[in-house]
Formats: C-alpha cells, structure tokens, sequence
C-alpha cells in the first residue's frame, strides 16, 4: 500500500535536489570565464569603440564586427553577442568587465560588416 507521507517526503526531496542543482548551473555558469578563459581573448578598452544604435541601444565596434549588448543584467560584467547572431547564427560574443576590458570569443560565421 501506498503511503501519502514517503510520497509527499520523496516529491520535497526532488524539489531540494532540484534546486541544489538550479544552483550548482547558476555557479558553473557565473565561473565559466575561469573554467574557459582560453577560448576567451582580453581586448583592452582603447582598441574598441563603444556607440549607441539608432534605437539607443549600446554597440560595440571592434574588428570591423558590431556587438549589441544583452538585455539580461542579471550578472555585474554586461553580455554581448554579435549582431548577426539571428540573421547568420553568428555565435561571436564578448564581456564587458568593471574595468572596462572586453573579453571577447571571437568566431564569426561571416565576413566583417565594415
């Protein structure tokens, strides 16, 4: 027979192991940069321009590519992706640091844009 209590005790420890494991991705996520820091290259501030789009957004021009900023400021460091990520599946993105740095994940799937 089945027994309401060890179900209700099994449904609260999924619940506790699932968020234990929300956090342990939210931990691994915000550390990645020192996990995969060799995939990254460090740009410093004076080789990158940083504009507005005629929307008033942020833009990043650096190498004759365009980044826009993500709209997710969850995180203190400010995501970027590149601008052809819907049009061509550009998988190129960049992080802004405090100091102003740019560490940047350069693989495009296209031709610089200017």
């Amino acid at each position: 027979m089945y027994d309401i209590n060890k179900g209700a005790l099994r449904f609260a420890t999924i619940q506790v192991i699932l968020y234990q494991v929300r956090f342990l991705m939210y931990v691994f996520y915000t550390d990645s940069l020192m996990i995969n820091k060799s995939r990254y290259q460090l740009i410093p501030r004076e080789s990158f321009v940083i504009t507005r789009s005629r929307l008033g957004r942020p833009v990043v021009y650096l190498r004759g590519f365009k980044y826009g900023a993500q709209k997710s400021q969850r995180y203190p460091n400010k995501y970027w992706h590149c601008t052809s990520i819907v049009s061509r599946g550009c998988r190129a993105r960049g992080i802004m640091n405090k100091d102003g740095s740019f560490l940047l994940y350069e693989i495009h799937t296209h031709p610089p844009i200017y």
